[in-house]
């Protein structure tokens, strides 16, 4: 139901089906922080919802989708979802993927977000167009095709995958970067450049 909620929210996703969150018409809009978990099977998408604070998403076996209706001012927490399954298409404030499993994250055309902070032990890939990517951990960071990443900084030892057509504008290398594909850097700076 569209209105104003003044709480923190959990909400469960349970079941094999498909579970929308928002209301239909009308925007909900949340003063404080909204947890979504639970062992969901499908597709969780959230819409028509503004949250004025933060997202924390952990959905194991589901993937989630954020709506283009759908804006987070605080900071949006990946903990845990299905392999390859976060897409957004709405304005996401800074990202936190915590994944162990590894992750997608989607940013399609026309949906905003601040930077990406990469932290987990797992693989990552990462589509769309980004400003600012800061990897404090990973096994390997995958750049999709068509990608466009404007900074791309690296805080621990990874092995980065640029496909083709993938554009990272800067890599700033504080650690060491294994570099493989077809895909374009324009610069690279930092103590490990070179």
């Amino acid at each position: 139901t569209a209105g104003k909620i003044s709480e923190n929210i959990t909400l469960i996703a349970s079941g094999t089906s498909n579970v929308v969150y928002g209301p239909e018409e009308g925007t909900i809009e949340v003063t404080g922080d909204v947890v979504i978990n639970g062992d969901a099977n499908g597709k969780i998408t959230l819409r028509n919802t503004t949250v004025n604070g933060n997202l924390l998403v952990n959905t194991p076996n589901a993937s989630v989708v954020i709506e283009d209706s759908t804006k987070v001012n605080g900071v949006t927490t990946i903990q845990n979802v299905a392999s390859h399954t976060f897409t957004n298409n709405g304005q996401l404030g800074d990202v936190i993927i915590l994944d162990k499993d590894g992750t997608r994250f989607i940013n399609n055309e026309g949906a905003k977000v601040g930077t990406v902070i990469i932290d987990t032990p797992g693989s990552v890939v990462i589509g769309g167009n980004i400003a600012s990517v800061i990897i404090e951990q990973a096994n390997v960071v995958m750049i999709m095709e068509s990608s466009t990443i404007s900074n791309v900084t690296i805080n621990s030892d990874v092995t980065l995958e640029i496909a083709k057509g993938a554009v990272i504008e800067n890599v700033i290398a504080e650690a060491k970067a294994t570099i493989n594909g077809e895909g374009a850097i324009a610069k690279i700076t930092g103590s490990q450049a070179g």
